[in-house]
This record gives C-alpha cells, structure tokens and sequence, in this order.
C-alpha cells in the first residue's frame, strides 16, 4: 500500500478513536469522557423531552421521579367551567372559598398542565376535594 493510503487509514482510525469523546449539543462540542452511560442516557432523555415540550410551547420541569421529566404548558379549554376533571384536558380547578366535602361546586379547568403539584383546590363530580398535592 502506498504510504498515501496509510496516512489516510491513520487519518480515519485518529477520528474514530477521538470522535467517540465528543458529544454535539445545543451547537456546541461537550468532552464526555468522564460520563456515565446513565447519566449521558439522562441528558438524551431530557433533551428529547424538551423538544416535545418546546413543540407544546411549554416549559420543562423536574418530575417527581427522580430523572423524569413533566412538561407544563397551556391547555386546549383553560378557563372553561366543570363539575370534574373527566370536563378537562387537566384538573377541574376549585373556586378559592370552597371548603372540601363542598357540593354543588362549579370549577374552570385548568389554564395549564402540572396545576395539582403547585397544590390547588380540585372539583371531581361536583364536590369539592379541597387541595390535593401530587
């Protein structure tokens, strides 16, 4: 093989050997020599998550799971009234006086998504559950 050739092998065997270190994101070069392949499957999974969430033009929030991710974004029928969530796309929100075991109650669903963990008031079958934090 002409000497050529061999440069160009060597070439091609320095990238392999040096490019597996790099990881490409958000438009700028990362080392990751010293990641796990947990953690470096965490930061793919976020990442995939937040381009769904970007999609629904919401706003990427740690779950309650550790390593999971919630988005919270506007919903299709915020503001709309309901006697539960099954009325909603989210939570059916209770009105600020009402008083848990409350019937007859009238709520709006949810503006947004992820509402129940910031510990509202919930409307189900027109009774109010008083707050429930998820």
């Amino acid at each position: 093989m002409e000497k050529r050739g061999w440069i160009i092998i060597a070439i091609i065997a320095l990238l392999l050997i040096v490019g597996w270190r790099f990881l490409i994101k958000d438009n700028s070069v990362t080392v990751i020599d010293n990641i796990s392949e947990e953690e470096l499957e965490r930061q793919l999974l976020e990442r995939e998550a937040k381009e769904e969430c970007d999609a629904l033009e919401g706003e990427l929030i740690e779950a309650m799971i550790p390593g999971e991710w919630d988005c919270k974004h506007p919903t299709s029928d915020g503001g709309n009234p309901c006697s539960g969530s099954e009325d909603c796309e989210e939570e059916c929100v209770a009105p600020e006086n009402c008083e848990a075991g409350e019937t007859g109650v009238e709520g709006t669903c949810a503006e947004e998504t992820q509402m129940i963990r910031n510990g509202v008031s919930i409307v189900e079958n027109g009774v109010c559950m008083g707050t429930v934090i998820a």
